[in-house]
């Protein structure tokens, strides 16, 4: 696509191209870059300003025509995202999850930076689209917030970070071993030298599992309940969870006596998870206010190519919300629209779909090319999500 030519040219050729192309980039028509919204979005991101600056210009000519095309990607810009995935590499490190942070320093500075830049041209292209569009804006943001409330409820929560930091708390009770066998063997040392050396490595080896662990009960079991989900959770699990946490704090200095009872806790929840296949959950039990919505503004996911007098809004959500049993756990809604019809959505809030984004863009241009000499083609058609 000719659009995306351009683009690649701005954001890799930026010296030499940018004063011939930049000034026509900002005079064609902006509909002509709602095709590759996925890749502008991605180089929201780049390390030149004046790259940045001319597609946040691009995105606010298109938020002012069309804001049904990016008010998603641009308002879920603007929030702390409460994923980032996590990934056990060959050599058995982890990296960067919501709770599990053990990534070196420089990719995290750079991660960090990149979210920076991004959450900056994200919030500038909503504060145009506020301005022009605030009812939409301001249901969208509210939409979103509760979708991520919904998105992982407490004992997933629990279920995820146990799971990962099980495996991580192995791997560094064995380090914690190996060291004190060293240290141990270390004939120069007085026997308390060796004692506190232990010590301070066993502290310095798992401060980061116990202060997630903390964080994570801050979070889910300190505060009154807002929904009946929650309460749920917090009848059930809250005063295994508080005995495990005092079980922690009795024995820092002891690892696999501290960690003992999250095991067992992790095992009461992954037997829970196992005995059920789909879960059928009352969407007032998990979001009272998105079952409160009501003929809003919020314009259904999928319509980035009608015209904006013709998208189709929200007006109110099933009353029942299905958890597929698959690894990731995404929720079966369905959406009425303002059309009357209902409109079935799977909401995958712990998946990184810009891939599935991207080959959902080559079957809709597949579509395209089949369409355009009907009497030369069967009728073929490639199916995608949108």
């Amino acid at each position: 696509m000719a659009t995306l030519r351009i683009l690649q040219l701005l954001v890799k050729q930026y010296d030499a191209l940018h004063h011939l192309i930049l000034t026509e980039m900002l005079q064609v028509n902006e509909l002509m870059w709602k095709d590759i919204l996925p890749q502008l979005f991605a180089r929201l991101n780049h390390p030149v300003r004046a790259v940045r600056d001319t597609l946040c210009t691009i995105l606010e000519r298109i938020a002012a025509t069309s804001p049904h095309a990016l008010c998603y990607p641009a308002i879920v810009g603007t929030t702390q995202p409460i994923v980032i995935h996590n990934e056990y590499v060959d050599n058995g490190e982890v990296e960067k999850n919501d709770f599990v942070d053990v990534i070196d320093e420089e990719k995290k500075k750079r991660a960090d930076q990149d979210r920076s830049l991004m959450f900056e041209c994200c919030q500038r292209i909503v504060t145009r689209m506020q301005a022009l569009f605030p009812d939409l804006v301001k249901d969208v943001t509210e939409f979103v917030k509760e979708l991520q409330r919904i998105d992982m409820l407490h004992e997933e929560r629990w279920t995820f970070v146990l799971t990962n930091l099980d495996l991580e708390m192995n791997r560094r009770i064995l380090q914690i071993e190996e060291e004190m066998m060293k240290t141990l063997m270390n004939t120069h040392l007085s026997d308390d030298e060796k004692k506190d050396i232990i010590h301070e490595k066993t502290i310095i080896f798992t401060s980061l599992v116990y202060r997630i662990v903390e964080n994570l009960y801050e979070k889910t079991c300190t505060s009154v309940p807002v929904t009946i989900n929650e309460k749920q959770f917090q009848d059930a699990y809250l005063a295994t969870i508080e005995e495990a946490m005092k079980t922690l704090r009795r024995n820092k200095s002891e690892p696999r006596q501290a960690w003992a009872s999250f095991k067992l806790l992790l095992t009461q929840l992954n037997q829970r998870a196992n005995r059920r296949s789909f879960v059928f959950l009352q969407m007032a039990d998990i979001s009272p206010r998105l079952t409160a919505l009501n003929k809003t503004h919020v314009p259904l996911p999928g319509q980035e190519h009608k015209n904006f007098c013709d998208v189709v809004m929200l007006e109110r959500i099933s009353k029942q919300t299905v958890i597929l049993p698959t690894k990731t756990r995404p929720r079966k809604v369905v959406f009425h629209g303002s059309d009357g019809k209902d409109y079935p959505f799977l909401f995958k809030g712990q998946e990184d779909l810009h891939l599935d984004e991207r080959i959902m863009q080559l079957l809709r241009i597949c579509n395209l090319m089949l369409s355009t000499k009907e009497t030369d083609w069967p009728s073929y058609i490639a199916e995608n999500y949108s």
